[in-house]
């Protein structure tokens, strides 16, 4: 069964702080119906991940990660690497998709 395609990048965001344990890459992140926001503390990127880019599966588990508190950099730093959909730019105040 395919997955069904994104239609349309979030306009607008709220992040909510991460919170784990230890150091974390992850500074705060934001869940939608099919999928997630994540800034990191190295640059203040924010990234953008969904059902398409890096999959449902890959999804579900950071949403997991993220509501546990627990996880989510290194899952993203260890599985999904740089396969995120879009990033956010500030000048464009819009998510770009990734080439």
């Amino acid at each position: 069964m395919k997955s069904k395609k994104f239609k349309e990048f979030p306009k607008h965001f709220n992040l909510q702080p991460y919170k784990p344990s230890g150091n974390a890459g992850v500074t705060a992140y934001e869940i939608g119906d099919d999928y997630l926001i994540a800034r990191f503390k190295s640059d203040e990127e924010i990234y953008l991940y969904n059902e398409e880019r890096p999959g449902k599966k890959d999804v579900d588990q950071m949403i997991k990660k993220a509501m546990e508190d627990e996880g989510l950099s290194t899952y993203i730093n260890k599985i999904v690497q740089g396969n995120y959909i879009a990033k956010w730019d500030n000048d464009l105040k819009r998510f770009i998709r990734k080439k």
